[in-house]
């Protein structure tokens, strides 16, 4: 059975009790040893009474999120889309937006391993509607709507908090809506392989090549995953390959394709998402690969007038899956950005309002 969570009981609820109290202690004077059931009758009717009242005045309004027992899942209920997510740490809230096609696990596999550790982030992984076990709903056939969703879901598990997001392939795209919609909310920005382009004749793309060959990489894989994998691996080794089956292959086969082709029609979000109207001021990493085929490198670069505080990398030998094709650059410049936004909310913080 779920555990149900949700806010603190409002202080007026908690004063209406405490009124409440006040008058069955002399009732309960008046009343003989024999006549206690006619008190407990009295009592419940009061509390009911309070419950409903409390209702009406909007208090014990739970936070619709229930937690899986046994395990580190939560679903939170977004839209009347129960939003599939785990979460691990405490502190500020980091958002962890996955790449199309795939689920959380992606996103757990390339940053859970900066905070063996690292302590004061709250990581938040959610699967997006139509992948992992997040459903998805017909209401959702846009990019406009998928970022709508994820905004409320930010709101739902973590209400009126700033916090941080990172984003890879495709949810790197959401996490630039973010802070176009409401950057003023968000203290950090990680870019990993981002899509910038979502109409394909606007992207230049570099060719597809190989740069490290292994044939018992390219024997090992099986039909599906040739299709999938061959194009995208800069890297082939076993070592890529059992990565790719344990982080991208539970999202892909759970993946609703039909929801994703639909989703595919209007990919594009409807307005300007690398125009921001004010330059984001946190710190932000854009990591891409200059042998990513899929996405590309070369308009990631662009993006830097929308962040002052934005270091831009290109890795050599990588392609879209760049977090393990150069693994270590990966974690030792995302560890840096981490750093500097610890640093960043650090002196915000102590500056107040204004």
């Amino acid at each position: 059975m779920n555990n149900l969570t949700g806010p603190e009981e409002p202080i007026q609820g908690m004063a209406e009790k405490a009124e409440l109290r006040q008058e069955i202690t002399p009732l309960r004077q008046r009343i003989s040893r024999h006549n206690r059931v006619g008190l407990y009758l009295i009592l419940t009717a009061s509390i009911v009474f309070l419950l409903a009242a409390t209702v009406v005045a909007g208090g014990f309004r739970s936070n619709p999120v229930t937690v899986a027992q046994n395990d580190v899942s939560k679903v939170a209920v977004v839209k009347s889309i129960p939003i599939n997510y785990k979460e691990f740490g405490t502190g500020i809230p980091l958002l962890m937006l996955h790449g199309m096609l795939v689920d959380h696990h992606q996103m757990v596999a390339d940053m859970e391993p900066l905070f063996k550790n690292r302590s004061g982030f709250r990581r938040i992984y959610p699967d997006l509607p139509g992948m992992g076990k997040t459903p998805g709903p017909a209401s959702i056939t846009s990019s406009d709507q998928m970022l709508d969703v994820m905004s409320e879901f930010m709101q739902t598990v973590a209400p009126h908090q700033r916090f941080v997001v990172a984003g890879y392939s495709y949810g790197g795209y959401l996490a630039r809506g973010l802070v176009y919609k409401q950057g003023i909310m968000l203290d950090g920005v990680l870019l990993v392989a981002p899509l910038v382009e979502a109409e394909p004749a606007k992207v230049r793309l570099p060719p597809w090549k190989i740069l490290v060959s292994d044939p018992k990489f390219v024997a090992a894989l099986t039909l599906h995953e040739k299709n999938i994998f061959l194009p995208l691996a800069v890297v082939q080794s076993m070592e890529n390959l059992a990565w790719l089956r344990a982080n991208f292959q539970p999202g892909l086969d759970a993946a609703d394709q039909n929801f994703i082709n639909n989703l595919y029609a209007s990919y594009a979000f409807s307005f300007p998402v690398s125009q921001l109207k004010i330059p984001f001021p946190g710190p932000t990493l854009i990591l891409t690969g200059h042998q990513d085929s899929r996405v590309g490198y070369r308009e990631a670069g662009a993006l830097l007038d929308n962040y002052p505080r934005g270091t831009y990398v290109v890795f050599d030998r990588a392609g879209h899956f760049l977090s393990f094709e150069q693994q270590a650059l990966f974690r030792s410049l995302t560890g840096e950005w981490l750093d500097r936004v610890e640093e960043y909310i650090a002196q915000t913080s102590s500056k107040g309002p204004g």
